[in-house]
């Protein structure tokens, strides 16, 4: 018998990080801080998968299963699902600079189930969600104007 899920998950995030030619493995650090964050409850890890494109451009996927030594990932084991599909690590690999490696992860941000759930308690509903680059704002001025700006509908 498949479980359901009864209450709304939290906004779902994914990620591609890139090792250069070369470096072929994500060093403990990046599995230290996936395992403290799932530990904490702020976040669920969905999906994990490592690709390595050759120079020639083929793309070797390893599941989680696969990998030889997964140090402080194996406490994220459990979460485990399949969320990509096979089309969908094609995609994402189409975008890999050959010789090199990348982790693709899926996680849901378990910190925001309550406020979705408040969300629909209320008889609201997400109109709109997105993510802006941390790079797009690093550096800019602190305004100190904490004012809502509205912008005059067209």
């Amino acid at each position: 018998m498949s479980e359901t899920v009864e209450e709304p998950p939290g906004p779902i995030d994914f990620a591609v990080i890139e090792l250069p030619a070369g470096a072929r493995h994500f060093s403990g650090a990046v599995a230290r801080e996936l395992a403290s964050l799932a530990d904490a409850e702020l976040i669920r890890v969905l999906d994990l998968v490592i690709l390595a494109k050759d120079d020639a451009g083929d793309v070797a996927t390893l599941e989680f299963d696969q990998i030889e030594q997964p140090g402080d990932l194996v406490a994220l084991r459990p979460g485990l699902t399949e969320v990509l599909s096979p089309a969908d690590l094609g995609s994402l690999a189409s975008a890999m600079t050959p010789g090199s490696t990348a982790g693709v992860l899926v996680w849901e941000n378990t910190w925001a189930t309550h406020l979705v759930l408040a969300t629909e308690e209320s008889g609201g509903r997400l109109l709109a969600s997105g993510r802006i680059d941390g790079a797009a704002v690093r550096g800019m001025p602190a305004t100190g104007d904490h004012t809502l700006r509205s912008h005059p509908s067209p």
